[in-house]
């Protein structure tokens, strides 16, 4: 049996995958949903939703006590308990390093729709026109061309190199920082060291997966070399980012702004509480989505079915 809490109501041909009846399919099942399910069926193999309300920990896990495979529909896994998964032999499918991963461009294009958001104050402007005025806030709305302005790009794997087309072909001067690439683009400055970059850029998009190495990577010594009047974005994780020194250059002004698609502890927290989402609320230097770089009906096909494919396989 497979259980399938991930979104399929999207996909084609969904009724023929769905109709089998080796399959359970509970998208938006809650934690408690879930382990009823659990409890009554023998599941081998569970897809589950890349973005859960809960994590997906031993908790959890200690109910599927056949699982064999557990596959999840994103590049990231920061909602998954790893360690139990392996100390229970049991295997685990993500997008990172899958054959379908570079053809997928949703969340490549979110973080250059982001940048574009934050450097022309889009979600301000809009919320100007709700509240009735137009043109009469035009000192607070000016924002900068993209002509010309300087991105620093930490991590040039797909959505970094992706991102870094992009930002060409809107001729921006484009520089790059990851120790574990060669990078062949001749339209992209790799740096060896990240003191090299950041004093020269106006801008920090931050495009690397969760590890012991990247948490909590961008903190003070980082916003503190940018120039002041910087923009910040963020794609990645929220982990990655020190928040308290992100809300601290944000409210000194020392970042001008500052765009996120992902907070820290996302999935074990009620989320209106979070001092992010707080400041946000008050403040149009920070603009935050709720983690939907990926969500676009082409990328999540592609990867509910990559996730399926690997639990059968299994």
């Amino acid at each position: 049996m497979i259980l399938i809490t991930s979104p399929f109501d999207f996909v084609e041909k969904k009724n023929e995958i769905l109709n089998d009846e080796t399959i359970v399919y509970a998208y938006g099942a809650s934690r408690d949903e879930v382990l009823e399910h659990a409890t009554h069926n023998n599941f081998l193999g569970w897809v589950c939703s890349p973005v859960p309300e809960y994590p997906i920990d031993s908790s959890i896990l200690e109910y599927f006590p056949n699982l064999k495979v557990l596959a999840s529909p994103s590049t990231g896994s920061n909602h998954i308990d790893r360690n139990y998964l392996e100390k229970n032999n049991i295997t685990f499918f993500c997008l990172k390093n899958s054959e379908i991963v570079n053809q997928i461009y949703a969340s490549s294009e979110f973080t250059f729709a982001l940048l574009i958001a934050v450097i022309r104050k889009l979600p301000l402007a809009t919320k100007i026109v709700h509240q009735g005025r137009w043109r009469a806030d035009e000192e607070m709305l000016r924002g900068r061309e993209l002509h010309g302005l300087r991105i620093g790009i930490i991590g040039y794997g797909r959505i970094g190199s992706n991102l870094a087309k992009y930002c060409h072909a809107f001729s921006m001067k484009i520089s790059a920082y990851d120790p574990y690439v060669d990078i062949e683009n001749k339209n992209v400055l790799q740096v060896n060291n990240l003191d090299q970059m950041l004093p020269k850029i106006d801008i920090l998009a931050c495009c690397v997966h969760l590890n012991n190495e990247t948490q909590g990577m961008i903190n003070e010594k980082i916003f503190s070399q940018l120039p002041c009047g910087s923009f910040f974005i963020n794609t990645s994780r929220g982990e990655v980012v020190n928040e308290a020194d992100l809300l601290k250059n944000l409210k000194t002004k020392h970042l001008q702004a500052a765009g996120l698609d992902v907070i820290s502890d996302e999935f074990n927290r009620n989320n209106s509480d979070h001092p992010l989402i707080k400041y946000s609320q008050s403040n149009s230097n920070l603009i935050i989505s709720p983690h939907i770089a990926g969500l676009t009906f082409e990328s999540e096909t592609k990867a509910q079915l990559a996730a399926l494919n690997a639990v059968k396989k299994i």
